[in-house]
């Protein structure tokens, strides 16, 4: 089963829950969709 649970704060895509696991990352409060996700944890390791 597959829920949107709002929307990315940097790109604006849906971040879903699916089956109960949320498919996306909070980050200092923020919701990110995975690959806005990795492209800051990216950022941060340079």
């Amino acid at each position: 089963m597959e829920e949107v649970v709002g929307e990315c704060t940097l790109c604006r895509k849906h971040v879903f829950c699916e089956n109960g696991f949320l498919n996306g990352y909070i980050l200092d409060g923020l919701l990110l969709c995975l690959s806005c996700y990795k492209s800051t944890k990216q950022r941060e390791t340079l």
